[in-house]
């Protein structure tokens, strides 16, 4: 069919009023095959283009209800992140307006309520003292500043918070930081979900269906950068077990704040109709710990499913799984540097509880870490008959005197601490930079017989131990000259002693 034809064909259909300026356009159109190939272009163009639009388009439009036919296991994995995730949030508002809100409006109420009994109380002393002669000469002493209270002794007054803002910023101090990660993440992953993607130009031409894991490279894309946020979590995990404990210790000797708890737990229940979830205040707190760790297993798994059901080398699918693995090896990492810091942190407490129990006011440093503790360290120790009492005590005898006296041992990364018990502040710090060790067995025949083994501290292990009737090892400075003499429990506990005095 020649042009002129086909401008003959056209004209049969079109209306005679703009014939000739259908005519004229047409004869340019065909006549100039640079039209031709621009046309041809700005089809291809939109055709290529319209499934980017259409994606955008429906960012916001729910998806329709999909069966579990109708969903591979892939795909279960993945609306599993998006659901866990859900009700994760769920969990970290009802945290949030239950129990820190309500806490800290209460704190406000409390300090409030302080300030007018200040006032009343002012009111009250200058019209006592308005009225005596003596006015002029004691003016000096109602100053403004008694309206002023001291937020730190909040506790010490009659009407006064259930808890401090200085408690409720130590136990949860983090979890806004921790809320404002998971809404990031939320967000994305449901504008994720939401995504349906037409099929591109390449696909269409080779009549290739949709890549039915581009959910998931859209996922992997957006993690890659968005991971290392998580170690933002670091803060509230280390503190975790410290808010734990303060708050069970607080729940036994405070009422308010008791019954407060429980009232609040039987709300969140009432309003999610009575459901057999707990709400309580612990169950709740444990959640960003235990999710930073489920993080890592619904990737695992969304790539073992991704891999089970595909056996084939699809390059795709391959680069997929590819991408999926690096992101279960950052994940990986993260989980590691937070559960290292958070052990840093339990360790870091551990010196600052044995620094309130032995009484001493400097053993907490930056450096410094725990290693071991031993000892009797209760009170049901000290009530056990004397005979069992001298076989199982720890004790400890200082050179210059024959006295044994029961004792406490804690080994740091630096220093060997040894306390009396049942005191404050009497401790013998040894560090370990000059400590040597001397192993003593004890025997009816020989009260204070010295084996041939010598630890020198950071040189050699022990080599040989000589069972006895009883079992104690000796301190030694650099010098060799006695520091103290431990006597342990068992021969066993002082064999474990003296090697881990020696492997620090």
């Amino acid at each position: 069919m020649t042009r002129q034809s086909i401008v003959d064909v056209l004209l049969n259909n079109i209306n005679p009023d703009h014939s000739h300026w259908v005519i004229w356009l047409l004869k340019i159109i065909i006549s100039n095959p640079h039209i031709v190939a621009g046309v041809l272009f700005i089809i291809l163009s939109w055709y290529y283009f319209k499934p980017q639009k259409d994606a955008v388009k429906n960012l916001t439009k729910q998806p329709k209800p999909s069966s579990p036919q109708q969903l591979t296991q892939s795909m279960w994995a993945f609306k599993e992140i998006y659901d866990s995730e859900l009700v994760y949030m769920k969990q970290l508002n009802q945290l949030l307006k239950y129990y820190v809100h309500p806490l800290e409006m209460l704190t406000i109420q409390g300090i409030k309520a302080y300030n007018e009994k200040s006032r009343r109380k002012f009111q009250q002393e200058l019209d006592m003292y308005n009225k005596t002669s003596i006015w002029s000469k004691t003016k000096h002493l109602f100053s403004r500043k008694k309206l002023e209270p001291d937020l730190e002794v909040i506790d010490d007054i009659n009407v006064e918070p259930i808890i401090t803002f200085n408690r409720i910023k130590e136990y949860f101090g983090s979890i806004s930081t921790i809320i404002g990660v998971s809404k990031v993440l939320l967000h994305k992953i449901d504008l994720i979900t939401h995504t349906k993607r037409h099929r591109t130009m390449k696909e269409i031409i080779f009549r290739r269906p949709v890549y039915e894991y581009y959910k998931v490279d859209l996922l992997v894309d957006f993690l890659k950068h968005f991971i290392p946020a998580f170690k933002l979590y670091c803060g509230y995990t280390c503190t975790y077990n410290y808010a734990r404990e303060n708050i069970k210790q607080e729940k036994i000797k405070n009422k308010r704040f008791r019954d407060f708890l429980c009232s609040q737990s039987e709300l969140i229940r009432i309003e999610n109709d009575n459901s057999k979830e707990s709400h309580s205040i612990e169950s709740l707190m444990i959640t960003p710990v235990q999710r930073i760790c489920r993080y890592e297993i619904l990737i695992k798994t969304l790539e073992k499913c991704i891999a089970d059901e595909h056996q084939s080398k699809d390059a795709r699918v391959q680069k997929t799984l590819e991408n999926l693995r690096h992101v279960v090896g950052m994940m990986g990492d993260v989980v590691r540097y937070t559960n290292n810091k958070k052990g840093e942190m339990d360790n870091i407490n551990k010196v600052k509880d044995i620094q309130n129990s032995i009484g001493v006011l400097d053993l907490v440093e930056p450096h410094r870490r725990f290693k071991k503790e031993e000892g009797p360290d209760k009170e049901s120790s000290c009530k056990l008959p004397q005979s069992n009492k001298s076989a199982n005590s720890w004790m400890f005898r200082l050179p210059w005197t024959s006295d044994k006296l029961p004792c406490r041992l804690f080994l740091l990364n630096d220093c060997l601490v040894v306390a009396k018990r049942n005191s404050v502040g009497e401790i013998i710090r040894i560090p370990l930079d000059v400590v040597a060790s001397t192993a003593e067995a004890t025997s009816p025949a020989s009260p204070r017989g010295q084996e041939d083994v010598t630890l020198t501290p950071r040189s050699r292990r022990l080599s040989s131990v000589t069972s006895g009737n009883g079992s104690s090892f000796v301190i030694l400075d650099k010098d060799n000259n006695e520091c103290a003499t431990i006597y342990c429990g068992t021969v066993k506990e002082r064999d474990e002693w003296m090697e881990a005095i020696t492997s620090v």
